[in-house]
Formats: C-alpha cells, sequence, structure tokens
C-alpha cells in the first residue's frame, strides 16, 4: 500500500496523535513545543488549536510575529510526523536566521526522506499563499536539512553567523 502524506491544520480530534509525537520527542530528550504550548497542549488543546487558526489568520499577534501556517504531516490518517511552520513574510530578523520555512520530524522517522517530502507539500501551500520565492535557513552543520532544501530547489545564497544561535548558518532561496 502506498502511504498517503498529507499535510493538515491540527484540530481536536488529532490531540492523541501530537501527544504520541511528543512523547517521541521526550523518549529521545529533545525538546518539540516551548513551555507554554506545553501547558496548552495538556490543559486546554481546544485553546492551543485556536492559538494556532488566529496566528494563521493575522489576529492578536504579538508585536514582531509574522503570521504563520502551522501544518502537520500526516501518514494514512494515522500519525503526525512532523510540523512545519510557513511564515507569510518575513521581517529584517528572519530574513537572517529563520526565514519562511522552519520544520521538525519526530525523531522515530527521521532519515527516511519525511523532511524532503513535507517540505515539497508547505511549498505547494506556498503558492497558494501567493508568495514567488522562500527563503529558509539552516545550520551548515544539518547536512539533511541542507539536503532536503536542495532537492526542493533551493539555491546556496550565502552563509554567516546566526545572530540568534552564534551558529554558522546557510542561506537558501527556492523559486516557486
Amino acid at each position: 500500500m502506498a502511504e498517503n502524506l498529507t499535510l493538515i491544520r491540527l484540530a481536536i480530534e488529532h490531540r492523541p496523535l501530537l501527544l504520541s509525537m511528543l512523547e517521541d520527542y521526550q523518549t529521545a530528550g529533545e525538546q518539540f513545543l516551548s513551555q507554554p504550548l506545553l501547558e496548552q497542549l495538556q490543559t486546554d488543546f481546544a485553546a492551543l488549536v485556536q492559538q494556532l487558526q488566529s496566528e494563521e489568520a493575522d489576529r492578536n499577534l504579538p508585536d514582531g510575529k509574522v503570521p504563520q501556517s502551522t501544518l502537520w504531516l500526516m501518514r494514512n490518517s494515522a500519525e503526525l510526523l512532523g510540523r512545519v511552520n510557513l511564515r507569510h513574510r518575513l521581517t529584517p530578523a528572519l530574513e537572517h536566521h529563520g526565514g519562511h520555512i522552519g520544520y521538525c520530524i519526530r525523531p522515530s522517522r527521521r532519515g527516511q526522506g519525511y523532511g524532503t517530502k513535507m517540505l515539497a507539500l508547505a511549498l505547494d501551500e506556498a503558492r497558494r499563499l501567493g508568495l514567488s520565492k522562500i527563503l529558509m535557513t539552516c545550520d551548515v552543520d544539518n547536512l539533511a536539512l541542507a539536503r532536503g532544501i536542495e532537492k526542493n530547489g533551493g539555491v546556496l545564497v550565502s552563509q554567516g553567523v546566526s545572530d540568534v544561535s552564534g551558529q554558522l548558518i546557510a542561506r537558501y532561496w527556492i523559486a516557486l
């Protein structure tokens, strides 16, 4: 049976799948969500879903934050494999570090090509938003992410030290 991979927006019925993904990160000793989002997941999942909808609709955003679509890679309607944040526009800070798209794949599913596939689906979503090109950044030592960006048409335009992480980062543009 072929895999059915789709990008979805989080809904109330996805809570058990998100908890499974969170457990995968905790088992790997990695942080997946910020502390406030973790608390919302545990105590008021409906508020978390509403917050993500508000971020996408550009409602009640804090200063300096841009609207973004938070999408989840769903496999066969049964498992969340990853999360992608598609920022609808750039700020000067995002032009240097972060770009339009950031994503992560659950630890137990890394190295299987899901990041590259999720990025391709996210680029389709960016086209629907009317974007003509996408900026992505990654640490230069994150070879898997760099390969995924390049497989999706990313062209390396510069490298430099991030003001955010202090790490050497690579900047890529992807024409849509």
